[in-house]
């Protein structure tokens, strides 16, 4: 049940989450002494996990646009997406003494990537419910 604007939203979540778990993946260490120094001797590990988690998000992604975006996953994703900005609105505000100021600004550029593309799931999905229930009346 997806319309255009779903399935290029949810490809673009894809991508972008691919690339970030993998570069967070591949230059956990560097990134983590660029970026988040205050996380000290955790932050590689922690900034791996972080992208190794992207990496599998990526893949459910994928899997549900595969599956035809059915409107209960493409909530899940949605609200996830919508977590992952409250997440980093949280850690800017109360854990930002840990980051660069680099860190502040990749933390708070793909918290507006990812708050653009829940946007526009919700939108597509908007649209891909409302056209299913026309073409059903």
């Amino acid at each position: 049940m997806t319309n255009g604007l779903l399935r290029k939203t949810l490809m673009a979540n894809v991508i972008f989450s691919e690339l970030c778990g993998a570069a967070l993946l591949l230059f956990g260490g560097t990134l983590a002494e660029a970026l988040a120094p205050g996380l000290g001797a955790a932050g590689p590990w922690l900034v791996r996990g972080l992208g190794a988690g992207l990496i599998v998000f990526a893949l459910l992604v994928w899997l549900v646009l595969r599956a035809g975006a059915p409107v209960g996953y493409v909530h899940m994703i949605v609200v996830a997406d919508i977590v992952w900005v409250a997440a980093s609105v949280d850690a800017l505000a109360f854990a930002s003494h840990t980051l660069t100021g680099a860190g502040v600004a990749v933390v708070a550029t793909v918290a507006a990537v990812v708050a653009v593309i829940a946007i526009f799931e919700h939108l597509g999905l908007v649209r891909a419910v409302s056209g299913a229930s026309r073409a059903a009346a």
